[in-house]
C-alpha cells in the first residue's frame, strides 16, 4: 500500500526591494481540511473531489503548491477558487515549479493580511463503488425481502478523512483516461515547449477548458448539490437518493473516512413483502429443450418497507444478486448467485436462476406438407416453381413436476416467416422469426397441444 504524498502548502513571498526581487520564501502554515465531498461514479474509474480549506495570506504575493505524488490525481484537472472574500484575491499565474515533479503551484495576490476559505477541486482515479443485493424469496406467499448495499473501494493513493460522499448512478463517456493523464501533466500542456512560469491567461485557459470538457453539467450540477445541500441528518446510516438530469445521486448520509485501502459495505435498500414470482421460460436462443427459472418483480415503491431505504425512488445499478428461498418452516436456502444490468424505476427485475429441472417440455414434429405449389412456363415450354406453401405440424408435451400452478414462458424460432395456427393460449410475435406463448400448468400434471406454422416461399429468379 502506498504512503499518501498529498500535500498543500501556503508560501509568502515578501518583497525586500522596490523591484520584483523575491527574498527567501517562509512557510506560513500547512492547513488542515474543512471539508471534502467525493463524487463517486460506478460508470467510468472517476472521481471528482472537492476540498475545502481555510488558508492565512499576507497582504502581496502568496504561493499555494499542490503536490499530488504518489497519487492517481489528474492534474490536469485542478482548479482553485476562492469561497469568500473573492474581490481581495488575484490569481496571477499557474507554474510548474523548476526541479520538483507532480508539483502545481497558484501565484495568489492578497491586498490586505487575513483568511479565506479555498476550494481546490480535481478528478482522481482508483475510487470506485459497486452495488449488491440479497433477495429472501417466500414462495408461499409470492413475497420477497430484499437488501442493497453499496460498497466502496479506495486504492487511490490518497486518504480522505471525513469526507461526504456522493454515489452516481449513470453512464458518462469521458475522451481521455483520468488514469492516464493523473501521470503526465504534460498533455494538457502539449508537446511544445512551455517555460515554467508561462502565461498566466493561457495556462488558466488550458486548465479551465480541460476540466469543463470532462466535468461538464457533471461538476455543475453537483456544484448546485453543494449550494443546497439539503440532505436530513439522521441517525441511521442510510443513502438519500436524489435524480440529477440524466442519472442518480446516492448521498451517504452523514461523513465517512476513507483511507487508501479502505473498503466499506453501506446498505442502501430495505424492502419488505415485495411482490415476486418464479417465471419459467424456454427460449431457442438459449435451448431448445431446457427450460430457465427467472425470479421477477419489479423496482417501485410498494410493500411496507422503510420509505427511506424503499423500492422504486432510484433507479438499481447494475450489480450482484444473491437468492434465497424461505421454506414453510423458515428454512434458507441458496439458490443462485448471479450479476444483473442496470434496472431504471418502474422496470423489471428478472434474474436468472438457471436451468430447472421441474419443468419438461418436450416438441416434435409430427408431420409436413408442401402444397399449392405453382409454376412459371419459360422458352421452350419448359416450367419452372414460382411459389409454394410449406405446412408444419408439431406437438408439444409440457410436465410439471412441482407441487404448485406454474406459468411457462415459450419462445420459438422459425427459419422463414409465416403463420401460426391452433396454438391454444396467448399469442405474441416477437419478429418475424420469433413468436411467444404462455402456457399455462396446474400441480403434477401433464398437457399436450398441437399447432401448425404455415410457410408461403417465392423462387427467387
Amino acid at each position: 500500500m502506498k504512503k499518501r504524498k498529498f500535500k498543500l502548502l501556503l508560501f509568502i513571498a515578501s518583497i525586500c526591494t522596490a523591484g520584483s526581487i523575491f527574498a527567501a520564501i517562509n512557510l506560513v502554515t500547512v492547513p488542515s481540511r474543512q471539508s471534502i465531498t467525493l463524487t463517486i461514479y460506478n460508470s467510468s474509474d472517476i472521481t471528482m473531489v472537492k476540498d475545502v480549506r481555510d488558508l492565512s495570506f499576507k497582504k502581496g504575493n502568496n504561493k499555494i503548491q499542490f503536490s499530488w505524488s504518489g497519487t492517481l490525481i489528474d492534474s490536469s484537472s485542478l482548479r482553485l477558487r476562492f469561497l469568500e472574500n473573492k474581490s481581495r484575491f488575484e490569481i496571477l499565474d499557474i507554474s510548474l515549479p523548476a526541479r520538483q515533479k507532480d508539483v502545481l503551484q497558484w501565484n495568489v495576490r492578497s491586498k490586505a493580511n487575513g483568511k479565506a476559505k479555498v476550494e481546490i477541486t480535481y478528478f482522481t482515479s482508483g475510487i470506485t463503488w459497486t452495488a449488491d443485493y440479497a433477495v429472501f424469496l417466500d414462495e408461499q406467499k409470492s413475497t420477497s425481502n430484499i437488501n442493497g448495499f453499496v460498497k466502496v473501494i479506495n486504492n487511490s493513493g490518497e486518504d480522505y478523512p471525513n469526507a461526504k460522499v456522493r454515489l452516481v448512478v449513470g453512464n458518462i463517456n469521458l475522451v481521455e483516461s483520468i488514469r492516464s493523464l493523473s501521470q503526465d501533466y504534460s498533455k494538457l500542456l502539449g508537446d511544445q515547449n512551455i517555460r515554467y512560469h508561462s502565461s498566466p491567461n493561457k495556462v488558466k485557459k488550458r486548465l479551465r477548458r480541460s476540466f469543463e470538457k470532462k466535468m461538464g453539467q457533471y461538476g455543475k450540477e453537483s456544484e448546485e448539490m453543494d449550494d443546497k445541500d439539503g440532505s436530513p441528518i439522521t441517525d441511521t446510516k442510510v443513502i438519500i437518493k436524489e435524480a440529477m438530469s440524466e442519472y442518480f445521486i446516492f448521498t451517504i448520509n452523514g461523513k465517512e473516512s476513507i483511507p487508501n485501502g479502505w473498503k466499506k459495505r453501506m446498505i442502501s435498500i430495505k424492502a419488505k413483502d415485495i411482490p415476486s414470482q418464479l417465471i419459467y421460460k424456454l427460449s431457442d436462443r438459449k435451448s431448445s429443450t431446457h427450460a430457465y427459472r427467472y425470479l421477477e418483480f419489479r423496482n417501485k415503491e410498494q410493500g411496507s418497507g422503510d420509505k427511506t431505504v424503499q423500492l422504486g425512488q432510484a433507479p438499481l445499478p447494475n450489480g450482484n444478486y444473491k437468492i434465497f428461498s424461505i421454506s414453510k418452516n423458515n428454512e434458507l436456502k441458496f439458490l443462485q448467485s448471479k450479476s444483473n444490468k442496470y434496472i431504471a424505476v418502474n422496470d423489471k427485475v428478472s434474474v436468472n436462476l438457471g436451468i430447472t429441472s421441474d419443468i419438461l417440455i418436450k416438441r416434435e414434429i409430427i408431420d409436413f406438407t408442401q402444397t399449392d405449389i405453382k409454376f412459371n412456363r419459360k422458352l421452350f415450354s419448359k416450367r419452372y416453381v414460382d411459389s409454394y406453401k410449406q405446412n408444419w405440424f408439431y406437438q408439444t408435451k409440457l410436465t410439471n413436476t412441482l407441487n404448485k400452478n406454474i406459468k411457462i414462458e415459450i419462445e420459438r424460432y422459425f427459419s422463414s416467416p409465416g403463420k401460426t395456427k391452433k396454438i391454444p393460449f396467448k399469442v405474441e410475435k416477437v419478429d418475424k422469426n420469433y413468436i411467444k406463448f404462455y402456457p399455462e400448468l396446474k400441480a403434477k400434471s401433464s398437457n399436450k397441444f398441437k399447432y401448425s406454422y404455415t410457410y408461403f416461399g417465392h423462387v427467387k429468379k
